[in-house]
Order: structure tokens, then sequence, then C-alpha cells
């Protein structure tokens, strides 16, 4: 495939293939939650919206409680997942409406997209970058996660640019890339904590990236840093 880097070809295909994501979206979303995860988030985002924390009492001993609400020993109702999310929901409710802030994973999945790029960019030409963005746009999963609301493609975007900003760092050490690459990933655990054990995963490479210098660790007959990274 021939290399797009210098003519910007990649960049129009990146934007023709966000339309096209955010069409398929738009024709397949709806302002609702429907499973039992989403419960615990969007009711946990709008709560803070609406009031200011994260706990409510039950005023009735027949109101609704999803099952991701622990209740404590002063009878309040906590979600078990953290409010990373819920804070992103929160401000786009303030901001715009409780249809608007359903709209928050969709547009997660749009800068995961966006940063599955951009990692592939620095380590291929652009039109195998456009390539491998364009699979994940079209894999049934990212998609149902999108428009669903449960935490996982926060966590993916959080992800996606924390591994951008480490293969930024990798290619051009800068104190601004390592700080980036440490703030996304330390989104993770507060959107949910199980994930952070890819913490594990982050600092193998780390360590491996530092003990070989910074570079040497590369495989042989990798592709080498782009000049004109994106």
């Amino acid at each position: 495939m021939k290399p797009l880097r210098s003519s910007g070809w990649s960049w129009v295909g990146l934007v023709t293939l966000v339309v096209a994501y955010l069409a398929l979206l738009a024709h397949n979303f709806a302002p609702a939650i429907t499973e039992p995860d989403d419960n615990g988030y969007f009711a946990q985002g709008s709560l803070l919206a609406q009031t200011g924390h994260t706990y409510f009492e039950a005023e009735s001993d027949a109101q609704f409680i999803g099952m991701h609400w622990l209740v404590t020993p002063k009878d309040q109702y906590i979600s078990r997942y953290p409010p990373g999310l819920a804070v992103a929901i929160a401000i786009v409710y303030k901001a715009l409406g409780y249809k608007a802030s359903l709209w928050v994973n969709p547009a997660l999945s749009v800068l995961a997209l966006v940063a599955v790029f951009l990692v592939a960019r620095r380590l291929t030409s652009g039109g195998w970058a456009l390539l491998a963005t364009a699979m994940l746009a079209m894999n049934p999963q990212f998609v149902h996660h999108a428009l669903s609301g449960d935490s996982h493609i926060g966590v993916t975007c959080m992800l996606a640019w924390t591994i951008y900003f480490l293969v930024r760092w990798w290619q051009a050490p800068s104190i601004v890339s390592i700080l980036l690459a440490g703030l996304s990933f330390g989104c993770v655990p507060t959107i949910r904590y199980p994930d952070a054990v890819m913490a594990l995963g982050v600092g193998a490479f780390l360590v491996l990236t530092i003990r070989g210098g910074r570079g040497s660790c590369r495989a042989e007959g990798s592709v080498e840093p782009r000049t004109n990274p994106g």
C-alpha cells in the first residue's frame, strides 16, 4: 500500500470514515438506557447533575433501585461503579440536557477511533493506519458498546490515548508525552475499577523502554520513527 503520510489523504480518509461512522450511530441511536450496567453509570451521572452528589436515599419501599446500587449503613445508596464516567455524563447533562448526555459514549468511541489512527500512523503508513481504524469502526462489538451505557467504550478511549502518548514518548521522549500518558491511564480506574490491572502492561512497557534506552527495545526490522508524526 502506498504511504499517505505526505499527501494528507489519510486524514481525508479519517474524516470520511468518522462521518460515516457517526451516521451509523445516529441511525441506530435512541436516547434511553436498556441494560443493568447502564443504570449504574447514567443514573449516577443524572443524580450528580441534579443533586451534586452520587448517592441517594430511597423515598419509598416501592421505588425501583437498580441491581448495581449498594446500600450503606446510613441507608444511602451508592453505585458500585466509580464516578469517572458519571462526571462526564453530568457535565453534558447540565449543559445540554439528558438526551445529549446519552451521546457521551458515542463521542468517546469517536475519540477512540482517532487515537487508534494516530497510534497506527506513527508505526506504519497512513493507508494502513486508516485500514486499522476502519476495521475497529466496523467491529459489531465496538459499535454495540458505543450505543450502550456501559463503561467499556470509556476505558477503550482512555487506553487508546494512553498508548498513543506512550508511543509518542517512546519515539521522541518528552515530559509532556509521558505526563499525558499518565493522565490518560489515570482515568481508566475512575471509569472501571478492575481495568486498573492493565497498569501491569503499561508498567512493563515503561520498564523495557527505559532499560533499553527508550528506543533500543524496537524489534528488528520495525518501522523507524516518522519525521512528521501525527
